[in-house]
């Protein structure tokens, strides 16, 4: 047996350090990675509470108009308490009342998303921005929003389980039409695409931002049923018009916080959904790289 004698050196990882005057790489606040359900949720809230009075303000002042109606066009004109009888002038009501929540709800994910994708993208956008975005796709939104609508209630009535599949292959298009710019057909393929495979995570998102905004929406439901309000008058003791102007600022903007942080939530799924499909984390950590 040999045995070779010297000196022995300890070796250590080789550290390359940066040029002089360069800028190190590192994360942004809100870093574009796949993400499960609940970091899904903790970036949609940090997001919604960063930019919260943009956000609510937009929203709140949207649902006035709709709220200010109810007065006017909702069931308590039109059904007495304690009956179940409903007329045509009813039903001509609610068919106003979902169609206007359904049009203002879009238009307030829409700009939700402008500004989720502003804030992920780590670029300002003015409210001003934001506005004029959307009016310049506020065609293409409707009109997905009414062809969604149209089918999921078709399948809905249907059966229920085929209603829940489009609900949720629907899900992503608004925010494709206002984010990418695409057309209604490219906006509905590109969802259909991206949702692919994510059906659970998809279904436990649902229910927890449900969970999370029940209290908020649950406050326009007692307003409008002549029942609750019946009992409300009687125990506030005030006078319809009185409760009337109060429930359209409460409701304005209780569902303008609800529906707000809801499209805070889709546009931060559909950054997850392309970060899986489309690689998009990766493509902003190369632009970082290439700017250092």
């Amino acid at each position: 047996m040999r045995r070779d004698e010297g000196d022995f050196r300890s070796l250590t990882p080789y550290e390359a350090r940066p040029p002089a005057g360069s800028v190190p790489l590192v994360a942004t606040e809100h870093e574009l990675r796949p993400r499960g359900v609940g970091e899904v949720l903790d970036l949609a809230l940090d997001v919604f509470r960063s930019r919260f009075g943009v956000l609510v303000g937009t929203a709140t002042l949207f649902w006035i108009p709709v709220r200010l109606a109810q007065p006017l066009l909702g069931a308590p004109n039109w059904v007495r308490p304690g009956t179940t009888d409903i007329p045509l002038a009813a039903l001509a009501g609610v068919f106003f009342t979902l169609l206007a929540t359904l049009v203002v709800s879009v238009l307030v994910n829409a700009f939700a998303a402008l500004h989720v994708a502003a804030e992920l993208e780590g670029r300002p956008l003015s409210a001003r921005d934001a506005l004029r975005g959307i009016l310049s796709r506020s065609m293409a939104v409707l009109a997905i929003a009414m062809l969604g609508g149209l089918a999921t209630g078709v399948a809905t009535v249907c059966l229920c389980i085929p209603g829940i599949f489009l609900f949720w292959k629907f899900y992503l298009a608004p925010a494709v039409c206002v984010v990418e710019g695409a057309a209604v057909s490219q906006s509905v393929s590109r969802s259909f695409e991206l949702c692919r495979g994510r059906f659970l995570p998809w279904v436990g998102l649902i229910l927890i931002s449900v969970a999370i905004t029940f209290p908020l929406t649950s406050v326009s439901s007692i307003a409008d049923d002549p029942n609750l309000r019946d009992r409300a008058l009687q125990t506030l003791g005030v006078s319809s018009a009185v409760f009337d102007w109060f429930a359209v600022a409460f409701t304005s903007v209780f569902t303008g916080v609800a529906s707000a942080f809801h499209g805070v939530v889709v546009t931060v799924w559909y950054f997850d959904c392309r970060a899986r499909r489309d690689g998009v984390d990766l493509s902003a950590r190369l632009e970082r790289l290439q700017a250092t």
